[in-house]
């Protein structure tokens, strides 16, 4: 009887000539960035079990990744850019040994939050500072509306006559709050009326939470717009009143 010896072609690998497999690879970027398991502990993790692996390795592995999904992100950021309204903040992160910058310094994570309500995508972006160069790159040929705090460095982006820039009652709601703080509470004054006003409209934003956005938006017409109608009368006369740098008048324009 011949024997015949069939040869078996290999499956493609996610980094070529590497001995890490997909599902490998998958279970350290999980770990670390899920589960916030930094490498060097899961070096010594695989190192109790028998697995040699340096954090040399593992690093360029993640590397690796990140340049494999690459496509994905990309995919991503045009459906986000693609709809009508985007939400956007920033925060700050340390970054050791960055080239030009001491370890002390500060550099920023920038996040967006966009695309249809039934998928929501969130796409985040490193920035070595805070400059408004940043939201110009990551929104650029963007329309719609952009939601974001009070900072200035979105400013640039929502002059642009296509894009439509909205505030944050979250925001808002702690500067008075920080107001009222530094009044011992006081139930009386203009901080006082500002909370309870964005309030009222934190209790209606509640009763609708799992609605359907037909129904949320109506709600929004019918309950919050009288609210927000007394809240705009109330704040042209409130701006005239309180000086611009106490703790209230900082909250006004928020």
């Amino acid at each position: 009887m011949a024997a015949y010896c069939v040869r078996m072609t290999m499956p493609n690998q996610p980094i070529p000539k590497s001995r890490v497999s997909p599902g490998l690879l998958a279970y350290v970027v999980v770990n670390k960035f899920v589960d916030a398991l930094p490498l060097y502990r899961q070096e010594q993790i695989f190192g109790r079990i028998g697995i040699e692996v340096s954090r040399a390795n593992l690093a360029n592995w993640v590397i690796k990744a990140g340049q494999l999904v690459q496509p994905l992100i990309n995919l991503m950021r045009d459906k986000v850019l693609d709809y009508d309204i985007i939400g956007m903040d920033e925060t700050r992160v340390q970054v050791l040994k960055e080239p030009g910058k001491t370890p002390q310094s500060q550099s920023y994570l920038w996040v967006q939050r966009g695309g249809p309500p039934e998928q929501p995508l969130i796409l985040y972006d490193y920035g070595p500072s805070r400059a408004q160069s940043v939201p110009e790159r990551l929104l650029a040929g963007y329309q719609g509306y952009l939601q974001t705090d009070g900072y200035a460095g979105y400013e640039a982006v929502g002059a642009q006559p296509e894009v439509i820039q909205v505030g944050c009652f979250a925001h808002a709601r702690r500067k008075f709050d920080e107001a009222l703080k530094a009044q011992s509470k006081k139930k009386t004054g203009h901080a006082w009326r500002g909370f309870k006003l964005i309030q009222k409209l934190y209790r209606i934003e509640r009763q609708f939470t799992d609605a359907k956005p037909e129904v949320r938006y109506q709600a929004r017409q019918e309950q919050a717009r009288p609210v927000i109608d007394k809240m705009r009368d109330w704040l042209n006369g409130a701006l005239i009143e309180v000086p611009p740098a106490s703790l209230t008048g900082k909250a006004l324009p928020a």
